[in-house]
């Protein structure tokens, strides 16, 4: 499979340039198009075409409202239905200590 003209030129244009050099829709670019690029270019650009890891949420404020009532109860909370997300967020904190 071979790239449009626009994209190859892009390409083009991007692959001369060093990894500090890069921006970060040249980044996007090469990890959207990894397949035409060369081995060399691969090895070159390894560690900017790596997708981030991304960390699992564990703070409380980024929990689900079922998820804050199920933590909630299991601390002991009675009533969890119908309480307001910051009730449950400051209830959990209060209580987890």
């Amino acid at each position: 499979m071979k790239l449009n003209t626009r994209s190859q030129e892009v390409l083009d244009r991007i692959v001369i340039k060093s990894v500090p050099e890069l921006s970060t829709g040249d980044i996007a670019f090469l990890r959207a198009r990894r397949a035409y690029l060369t081995e060399e270019q691969l090895k070159l650009y390894k560690n900017v075409l790596k997708p981030k890891k991304t960390t699992a949420k564990t703070n409380d404020d980024e929990l689900s409202y079922k998820q804050l009532q199920k933590e909630a109860s299991k601390l002991g909370m009675k009533n969890v239905v119908g309480k307001s997300k910051e009730k449950l967020i400051e209830f959990i904190k209060d209580n987890k200590r």
